[in-house]
């Protein structure tokens, strides 16, 4: 590309082979002025400077890569659209692209005859996939029968199926049970295995969410499930346990609700404690055949802003912070309160369990300290709770 900009240059004013020696040869940065200032001698025509230069640096433009960068070239939202246009020229004359104008399609249809066309081995290939693709397309039916994934029904597919997912408890694959599940003994041994040891995991990690609750004061088993909008109850369960609620067709569809869609019975009220925490909840009543517990408690629950929830790997704890039964704490000590401070407290009278401390503010003239929230526990009278210093 260069070397054509010099030789158009020599013949629009009329340069002689010195003149363009000179002139060219001066123009040579980087490594091509270091490869000229190493040559042996100097003393070369224009042609021959010409091939020593094509030798020594030939062009390594591939135009594959120049028509992918000519395409991938696009104006930005911010773009001078007049920068676009000339450094999209630059890259069509790279590729050496032509263009040409019609007025209609006859004057077209020449132009496509008179392009080249292409090699043979291309003509082959096209020639062989005519021949072949009769052969491979008539044994495809086009009356293809649309059949559910999941519940092995015809007439629609996976993601319009309202019926639960249907997992095998064997090897853990989706659309059938362990009754049609085509694994051998070996693996079959092999899974039993592995779910006894994944089971026991999962039970040591979510054993904290089952609790004991009560509705309306009647004990029942439930599990506390942060991430449900919902308190929701088995239909069998709710004829037991709240044998008022009502039907009703107003209350929307639960929707992820076992990858699939509820539609719930009703709904009712109830007093729900768990724990020390009480709340007046609203529960749907759903089929008992998407429900594994008795009782799923969600976030209209958890949620209530004086429900105060303690949790670590181990243990989950539920309280209320609206307790009228208020348990004083005393210094056993004089201490002085530097930024979070660690003080021992008494009670009066004695007391053993757990407090709960709401944030405040202590601003007696000279002693002033907040008290940090948290859930305490007090032991035989004694414990430690966590003030920070006002400065």
């Amino acid at each position: 590309m260069w070397l054509h900009k010099v030789n158009e240059c020599a013949v629009i004013y009329d340069w002689t082979d010195r003149q363009t020696i000179h002139f060219a040869l001066h123009k040579l940065t980087g490594l091509a002025k270091k490869w000229y200032e190493g040559l042996p001698t100097v003393l070369y025509s224009w042609e021959q400077w010409q091939n020593k230069l094509k030798v020594a640096f030939p062009s390594h433009q591939n135009y594959g890569q120049l028509l992918t960068n000519m395409l991938a070239k696009r104006a930005k939202f911010n773009d001078c659209l007049e920068e676009y246009y000339y450094e999209k020229i630059v890259l069509i004359n790279r590729c050496g692209a032509e263009a040409a104008q019609f007025d209609c399609p006859d004057q077209l249809l020449p132009y496509l005859k008179n392009i080249k066309n292409s090699n043979s081995f291309n003509n082959r290939k096209r020639n062989i996939s005519s021949d072949v693709r009769p052969e491979l397309s008539r044994g495809i039916n086009t009356d293809r029968i649309i059949k559910c994934f999941n519940c092995q029904l015809e007439g629609h597919y996976k993601s319009q199926c309202t019926k639960p997912i249907v997992q095998c408890s064997r090897c853990s694959r989706y659309g059938h049970t362990v009754e049609n599940c085509k694994v051998n003994n070996n693996t079959r041994n092999v899974d039993k295995t592995n779910k006894s040891v994944m089971a026991i995991d999962s039970d040591e990690s979510s054993a904290k969410y089952y609790k004991l609750a009560f509705i309306n004061g009647k004990p029942i088993k439930c599990f506390i499930d942060f991430g449900s909008t919902a308190t929701m109850i088995g239909e069998s369960m709710a004829s037991t346990y709240l044998p008022n609620w009502n039907k009703t067709d107003c209350l929307p569809n639960l929707k992820g609700f076992g990858d699939a869609i509820v539609k719930p019975f009703g709904e009712v009220t109830a007093e729900l404690k768990i724990d020390s925490a009480a709340a007046i909840v609203q529960i749907l009543i759903v089929p008992d055949n998407v429900m594994r517990i008795p009782l799923l408690v969600g976030q209209n629950f958890t949620e209530q802003s004086h429900i105060f929830v303690e949790k670590d790997y181990m243990h989950l704890n539920l309280t209320s912070t609206n307790c009228d039964d208020k348990i004083k704490l005393y210094c056993c000590s004089d201490v002085l309160i530097d930024n979070i401070t660690l003080v021992t407290v008494y009670t009066e009278p004695n007391y053993t369990g757990e407090i709960f401390i709401e944030n405040s503010g202590r601003y007696k003239m000279g002693k002033e300290y907040y008290m940090l929230q948290g859930l305490f526990f007090i032991n035989n009278g004694k414990g430690t709770v966590l003030p920070k210093g006002v400065r």
